[in-house]
């Protein structure tokens, strides 16, 4: 499992809804299962995800433990920088056109989201 962090923002009729926390990742070859939560104080579960990877496209599926938010799908890719101290970063970009989710891994994924 992987710490990364994310953000999450949606667009609700002409107006944004934002919101971040971090992930904890299983990554395999074909994909990756991810559960978002808000912060580590928090043991609530935000999302979850299931994606699946071709290339460096993704395709993923977000569920909600709220039983009144529908699953739904976001496509995007996969951005990997240079490693360096044996950490190779990377950012994942995903979106709908309304919602938008990006993930980051790196030398400071066990930190927070700063501001």
């Amino acid at each position: 499992m992987q710490r990364w962090n994310w953000v999450m923002s949606a667009d609700i009729h002409g107006r944004w809804i934002t919101t971040n926390g971090y992930a904890e990742i299983d990554l395999d070859a074909k994909g990756w299962r991810a559960t978002l939560r808000n912060h580590a104080q928090d043991d609530g579960i935000y999302h979850w995800i299931d994606a699946r990877f071709d290339g460096d496209d993704i395709e993923a599926e977000v569920s909600s433990p709220n039983p009144d938010v529908g699953a739904f799908r976001l496509a995007g890719t996969i951005f990997k920088g240079r490693q360096e101290n044996g950490i190779e970063p990377a950012m994942m970009l995903l979106t709908d056109g309304t919602t938008v989710l990006s993930l980051a891994y790196g030398a400071h994924s066990h930190l927070g989201n700063l501001g």
